[in-house]
């Protein structure tokens, strides 16, 4: 039980600090039809929305949206989905979410992903500063700390300008 929540720390400060790398930027493709569009479970946060004809969403406050917003396309963030104006009518509008993902959490042994798989160092001395943290290890936490930070700044430099595409990852929801 200590351990998952180690892994589960480790995760939330990789989440954090990795939300700028390039694999954590995607892009999920859903249609629509009505005008509440249900946001992907990965979202960390939304960077943009467009709809197939390339026109470009942007959000509006629900108070700006009940006084009749004068943006010709907008939306309001509801939490778990957005409200898209004006609504769609008729057949299903192909609507582009891009946005910052989460890893995908470490839940059962077969479970992995990017930074599991790649750096899985970075896992290891996550988990180690945790240990140390629960345990009070005062002297073991500044080691594992630095080499848990030190990993993850790597992480952070890595993807720019090292033949991975600057396009967003795509997602089917």
């Amino acid at each position: 039980a200590a351990l998952d929540l180690f892994v589960s720390a480790c995760e939330g400060e990789l989440n954090r600090r990795l939300t700028e790398h390039p694999r954590s930027q995607v892009r999920a493709t859903a249609p629509l039809t009505g005008k509440m569009l249900s946001l992907p479970r990965d979202m960390i946060s939304l960077r943009g929305v467009t709809d197939a004809a390339g026109r470009r969403y942007r959000q509006v406050s629900a108070e700006a949206a009940a006084e009749s917003c004068t943006a010709a396309t907008y939306y309001v963030d509801r939490g778990t989905c957005l409200e898209i104006y004006p609504a769609v009518t008729g057949e299903p509008v192909l609507f582009n979410l891009d946005y910052r993902a989460a890893l995908k959490p470490l839940v059962d042994p077969e479970d992995s992903n990017w930074v599991s798989t790649m750096h899985a160092d970075t896992y290891l001395y996550g988990c180690l500063r945790e240990a140390a943290v629960w345990l009070r290890d005062d002297a073991r936490l500044v080691a594992w700390s630095g080499e848990f930070m030190r990993r993850v700044a790597d992480l952070e430099s890595q993807g720019w300008n090292q033949n991975i595409a600057d396009a967003p990852r795509v997602a089917y929801v």
